[in-house]
């Protein structure tokens, strides 16, 4: 299941929603759900047993429990573009790919910082930085898929890492 899939959803207007073993999915805004949304809802349907285990752990933006009932829900990030518009899809793929690479580049500094070495760039390293750069740009195009992205990151974290053993 692709991690954006949940924030897709909720960036939309719906609200997921466990109950048992079934999720519900409730349109919190006035009108009908763009037609965008229905590719997302299939694509939910298809991986629902791995869906359902991801909203069990809590792993998902929900309202947290600590929260009041009836309180306001406060976005972290609000997309500046009309949903199910091009802008706005190309504006969640370079938030979820730079919050990728930001994990990445924490995981890669701790790594660094444990070994007490100053970390340098090699041409493994560099080939990997290129190849997420390249990436990047076939995502936002549509030539490729946003898990392949997430791959090239990790291959980025290893190539980085490798030098430490």
């Amino acid at each position: 299941m692709r991690t954006s899939l949940f924030s897709e959803l909720v960036t939309i207007g719906y609200e997921i929603v466990l109950e048992g073993e079934t999720i519900r999915l409730q349109y919190q805004k006035s009108g009908e759900p763009p037609e965008s949304a229905r590719q997302l809802i299939d694509e939910l349907r298809e991986c629902k047993a791995e869906a359902i285990k991801i909203l069990k752990t809590g792993n998902t933006i929900t309202q947290p429990a600590s929260v009041e009932p009836g309180a306001k829900k406060k976005a972290i990030w609000v997309n500046p573009y009309p949903q199910g518009t091009p802008e706005a899809r190309q504006e969640s793929l370079l938030q979820c790919m730079g919050a990728m690479c930001l994990k990445t580049r924490k995981a890669i500094e701790e790594a660094y910082r444990g070994e007490h070495r100053q970390y340098k760039a090699t041409p493994d390293i560099l080939a990997a930085e290129h190849g997420l750069e390249v990436l990047q740009r076939a995502v936002l195009k549509g030539e490729a898929k946003l898990k392949d992205f997430r791959l090239a990151a990790y291959e980025w974290e290893w190539a980085s890492k490798a030098k430490l053993n």
